[in-house]
């Protein structure tokens, strides 16, 4: 295989499918590279629950980069639906924090200053305002936070338009294929030698995830993250017990249509350590029925697990390195991969036809962790 493209992109997951569709329709001539399966790892494996809202008084730029790409979704479903005829499983469900000790219910008019500070709607729910809302929640949860913003996607629908629609304009894919090393041109990243032969680009768009890592030291380049392992798990309760996306530290429980809903998930710092834990797995089933005791009764429809790329300071990296053209970096989106991608592509196909940006995205380059030490792999596992 020997191939030439205006941009290169390395990684078929949300971030580099969004990237190749905003390239795509803006006329450009794209291709995708993906080592295994488009949108499979992490994008396949997100409960796609879109929220934004502040956990702290000064949040930064990444909470005001949420609130901004959340804007953007219902329009950009809408036009996925269009192009594509699937649905993207977009829906206005709302979502609901818990507060439980006595010490998190006296922090609720802080909290509630920090997202009227953000811009973020949210209003706090008397003991009858939250049963009303969520009638089969267990009674021992009292307080909480209603954001009306919160949507969803349903992320298999949503990645599979977002694919079709980059290919819809033009955009190429190539599966099952792995990048060895990238090819140069004096200073100037070339493009990538692959299992399959050479690719050459004018750009070269690095979206893969927690792989991006490995990739940028083939470069020299830092790009400090590790893999996060989650575990999620579907059920099913055809009487739909749960109305809102509930929330309550690490787990989330996101309604789907017909009586599913997604629970997640646990955090663990195992490399990439695949399959589900009778551990991870328990802790979910054990926290959804504290949520709705109800929830015993219900069928375990599905299990499976994804690797969230974390960086060393949590924010993503986009933008590009001093000194080494050809090259663009957008991965290390965390758990925010999903809500992030539209406004992630926006930014990156403005940097690449040398617009002005629609977001300041100085806190994300990549030349900020110049000097800093890799994140360390452990056995860390924050299951709850």
């Amino acid at each position: 295989m020997a191939y030439s493209t205006e941009f290169l992109i390395l990684g078929g997951g949300v971030i580099g499918c969004a990237a190749a569709r905003e390239l795509a329709k803006s006329g450009h001539k794209v291709l995708i590279l993906e080592r295994g399966e488009p949108c499979r790892e992490a994008s396949w494996a997100a409960a796609g629950a879109l929220i934004a809202r502040a956990l702290s008084p000064d949040e930064g730029p990444l909470l005001d980069f949420k609130v901004r790409s959340l804007a953007l979704f219902r329009e950009h479903s809408r036009e996925l639906t269009e192009e594509t005829g699937i649905d993207t499983g977009f829906r206005e469900t709302g979502g609901i924090d818990f507060f439980l000790s006595e010490e998190e219910i006296e922090q609720v008019p802080e909290f509630l200053e920090w997202q009227a500070r953000a811009g973020i709607p949210a209003e706090p729910l008397s003991e009858s305002e939250l049963r009303a809302r969520e009638p089969q929640l267990n009674p021992e949860i009292r307080h909480g936070v209603f954001f009306p913003t919160f949507t969803q996607v349903r992320t298999p629908w949503y990645t599979r338009a977002l694919l079709a629609s980059a290919l819809h304009h033009g955009a190429g894919l190539e599966t099952h294929i792995e990048a060895r090393e990238f090819l140069m041109e004096g200073d100037r990243v070339a493009g990538v030698r692959t299992d399959r032969g050479e690719v050459f680009a004018e750009t070269t768009l690095l979206c893969a995830g927690p792989w991006s890592t490995e990739l940028a030291r083939l470069l020299g380049r830092q790009l400090p993250g590790v893999p996060v392992k989650g575990q999620i798990i579907l059920l099913v309760d055809r009487a739909r017990p749960v109305n809102h996306i509930v929330h309550y530290g690490k787990t989330y429980i996101t309604p789907r249509d017909e009586g599913r809903m997604v629970v997640g998930s646990t955090e663990e710092w195992v490399a990439f350590q695949r399959g589900n834990t009778a551990e991870g797995i328990e802790t979910l089933l054990h926290q959804s029925r504290f949520f709705y005791p109800g929830l015993g009764r219900a069928s375990v429809e599905h299990v499976w697990h994804g690797f969230r790329p974390l960086t060393v300071d949590g924010l993503p990296y986009i933008g590009a390195f001093d000194h080494l053209p050809g090259l663009l970096v957008a991965t290390g989106h965390y758990r925010s991969g999903i809500i992030l991608a539209p406004l992630t592509a926006r930014v990156v196909t403005e940097l690449l036809e040398s617009r002005p940006l629609s977001f300041d995205i100085a806190a994300f380059s990549p030349e900020r962790v110049a000097g800093m030490k890799e994140v360390e792999l452990g056995e860390r596992r924050d299951l709850h």
